[in-house]
């Protein structure tokens, strides 16, 4: 099993006094996959050619199966033949076909764009903002000085934590 985070920023009564927005990870579970992973937002994906993601089927090439069959649902027969005509009709790859029975195997060569839509996150590097607290505005800052800021802050909590 797999689970999709999502993630939301609140503000805690001591995140305003001590200058912190703390993170809560809501996860939803996806059938049939499993541990836990992170899925960014579309927005940090940009589509990717076969040869960015060093696809199987841009390298070796592929087959395409159909069975185009009456006996099978209507439903299904419907898309295998809405699937053979869009192949020969308007895909513009290069493909042979063979028949057997009722069904086509289209095999096409390497070195072409597959059907699937390749994805790749999108290389940004991480914002940091320090929210100090209310009456002053949030600013951004590298790293070292967040950490520093996210360090204080935790000992302080730590200090009120053990105050009672």
């Amino acid at each position: 099993m797999m689970f999709h985070k999502s993630t939301q920023s609140v503000h805690r009564p001591y995140a305003q006094a001590d200058g912190q927005t703390f993170r809560i990870t809501r996860a939803r579970l996806v059938p049939g996959s499993r541990g836990i992973t992170h899925v960014p937002h579309e927005a940090y994906w940009r589509a990717a050619t076969c040869l960015e993601v060093s696809c199987s089927h841009w390298e070796k090439g592929w087959q395409t199966v159909l069975d185009l069959s009456p006996m099978q649902d209507a439903g299904e027969l419907g898309l295998n033949r809405a699937r053979y005509n869009y192949i020969r009709e308007k895909s513009g790859r290069s493909f042979s076909e063979q028949w057997v029975g009722s069904e086509v195997t289209f095999i096409f060569p390497a070195g072409q764009t597959c059907f699937r839509q390749h994805k790749l996150p999108i290389e940004r590097d991480p914002v940091y903002i320090h929210i100090p607290g209310p009456g002053r505005e949030a600013r951004q800052c590298d790293y070292d000085e967040w950490f520093w800021e996210f360090n204080q802050t935790s000992h302080l909590l730590e200090q009120r934590r053990k105050q009672g």
